[in-house]
């Protein structure tokens, strides 16, 4: 038993350190887009300035300005860095009790007692931390057995990546759009 706990508790640790990677990613993103569309909108609010006057770039800029305030408001009631902060905690603590406990009941109580006391990861960071050691040829084994990658593992994973990179392009280049539709 003590070398499947010790797996589970290093497969948990390793989880976790994707979750709090994946919130910090997500934050930055976040912040970038907000930063941009500010921009965006500055850049238009002064070009209105100068500019005879047209429909379209007063409902751009109306857009954005909604999009800025959205976004300003949205984004901190995520809580992204805070959260990320605990998966932090929570997987340093996992380490320390396998470098320092030794008794398999201390461990095991050790264990459940912090994952009562921080919140769970997704069981999409699970699968996306076990297919990313396969892709880098690295073997998770829980129990001294590998775990296997199945196909619906690897469209998850593969689709998770696919909109992610959508939808920060599609942000991301959302000024674009917008001015080419208006």
């Amino acid at each position: 038993m003590a070398d499947s706990l010790k797996d589970r508790i290093w497969i948990t640790a390793h989880v976790r350190m994707r979750s709090e990677s994946k919130l910090r990613s997500l934050s930055r993103r976040l912040a970038f887009i907000t930063v941009w569309y500010s921009t965006v909108l500055t850049c238009l609010t002064v070009y209105q300035l100068v500019a005879p006057n047209e429909v379209f770039r007063d409902v751009a800029a109306a857009a954005f300005a909604v999009a800025v305030l959205a976004l300003s408001i949205f984004i901190p009631s995520l809580n992204l860095d805070q959260r990320a902060d605990r998966f932090r905690e929570c997987y340093l603590k996992l380490q320390r009790i396998l470098e320092t406990t030794t008794d398999d009941n201390s461990l095991k109580f050790a264990y459940f007692d912090i994952l009562d006391a921080y919140p769970n990861h997704s069981t999409a960071d699970h699968t996306d931390f076990i297919v990313s050691s396969y892709l880098n040829k690295q073997e998770v084994k829980y129990a001294g057995v590998a775990i296997p990658i199945t196909v619906p593992m690897l469209a998850s994973f593969w689709c998770r990546k696919v909109i992610s990179i959508a939808l920060t392009a599609v942000g991301g280049l959302a000024p674009g759009l917008l001015y080419f539709l208006l």
